[in-house]
């Protein structure tokens, strides 16, 4: 039961950093359209 909840945690962090970078380089594109 711990190791899953971890494991969850874990999953969550990742999809959360992978979010991010995908808004960053999304912005990123639209700053550079913008030029």
């Amino acid at each position: 039961m711990k190791t899953d909840k971890i494991n969850t945690t874990t999953g969550i962090l990742k999809t959360r950093d992978v979010a991010k970078s995908a808004f960053m380089a999304f912005n990123s594109g639209l700053d550079k359209n913008r030029i």
